[in-house]
């Protein structure tokens, strides 16, 4: 995840302008063009402005209901010796499907 962080950002930088110079293309050549998107703009914005709280909500809910599954998986990476060596990958795959099925509800519920 960190190898690929600094090219994401130098995409993201890249996208940012990219856009921003399509857009002034655009108005330049139909200035008209700007007061529909300006009136878009306002529309987006006051859209999130109404939902922001039920949408960091539903992240919370989101990061809750995952955390303990990778919890389960990072503790058997690092413990696949002894996992292997006492035959608990049967128990390991059924506790993981409990979680999964418990994200699932959560998932299902936000949609």
């Amino acid at each position: 995840l960190d190898r690929n962080l600094p090219l994401s950002f130098f995409e993201a930088i890249e996208c940012i302008f990219m856009l921003t110079g399509i857009f002034t293309t655009v108005w330049y050549i139909s200035p008209m063009i700007s007061v529909p998107g300006l009136l878009v703009l306002c529309i987006f914005l006051m859209i999130i402005k109404y939902t922001f709280k039920a949408i960091i909500q539903s992240k919370g809910l989101e990061l809750t209901t995952r955390s303990p599954m990778y919890s389960l998986y990072s503790t058997t990476i690092s413990g696949l010796v002894t996992v292997r060596c006492y035959n608990q990958g049967e128990n390991f795959n059924t506790k993981f499907t409990q979680l999964l099925n418990t994200y699932g509800k959560a998932y299902l519920l936000l949609e």
